[in-house]
């Protein structure tokens, strides 16, 4: 009998649930006022973004297609996305290995990084996060390509898609990145890979990313999604295979 397993996003959307229902309740029984609406605006955040993973809308936090985040959205989110950044901070002071690697000629994947940290001679920007703004710095001096995807989920494939066709044959050196550079961004430059005709599964495209940043580890919904997606748009007779030197 095969052994079902609770996605990411359902395993998401019931941990914030919880938590939403937690800090609710810790809420109405404390008297002091500012921690009641401190503690209810945060349980409010929660609950959203549990709905957000339930019906994975992926803009929850307000990312443009610029990579800004839509201001009265932020603010709204501000208490999860000070948590959430923090967090990711705190990650990168104990994460080993570089910020980025190169996995072809012309395409370097990475954590989220200013301007000055990128790889010299970076053409584009791709952003898989939705809960960063992509830097100001970066911004304003490359063509950014935002693919808003929530932590742990897979990108939206006809957004990625759109991506690929407005990049090929562009001879850029492009940077793709989510927050850390080890999921969702892994999952989207595993499908370009396979897409250009470098590799011929999602499987050899993962290896391939696996060995020049090793700590690459999409989850399980990320590579059934990748999966589904290759049998779909990369199966067919009319496939395009595109060459590219590793």
């Amino acid at each position: 009998m095969k052994r079902k397993f609770i996605s990411h996003r359902v395993m998401f959307a019931l941990v914030f649930g919880l938590l939403a229902i937690v800090l609710a309740v810790r809420a109405c029984r404390t008297q002091s006022i500012l921690a009641t609406v401190i503690l209810a605006w945060v349980s409010a955040n929660a609950f959203v973004l549990s709905l957000a993973y339930l019906g994975n809308w992926k803009k929850v936090f307000g990312k443009a297609e610029k990579g800004n985040l839509f201001w009265l959205a932020a603010l709204f989110m501000s208490p999860m996305l000070a948590v959430i950044h923090s967090t990711w901070k705190l990650q990168n002071l104990f994460l080993s290995g570089p910020a980025s690697n190169q996995v072809t000629i012309n395409l370097f994947l990475g954590r989220r990084c200013e301007f000055k940290e990128l790889p010299s001679g970076i053409g584009a920007f791709v952003d898989l996060t939705a809960e960063f703004a992509t830097p100001a710095s970066i911004r304003k001096k490359l063509p950014v390509y935002c693919i808003p995807t929530l932590d742990g989920c897979a990108p939206a494939w006809n957004a990625c898609e759109k991506v690929f066709n407005q990049l090929h044959n562009r001879d850029l050196r492009i940077y793709v990145c989510c927050a850390n550079g080890y999921g969702r961004s892994v999952t989207f430059l595993a499908a370009w890979l396979c897409e250009r005709g470098v590799c011929r599964s999602p499987q050899e495209a993962i290896e391939l990313i696996q060995s020049v940043r090793p700590q690459a580890s999409p989850n399980r919904d990320q590579i059934n999604s990748l999966i589904l997606w290759f049998q779909t748009a990369c199966s067919s007779p009319q496939r395009r295979y595109r060459s590219e030197s590793h």
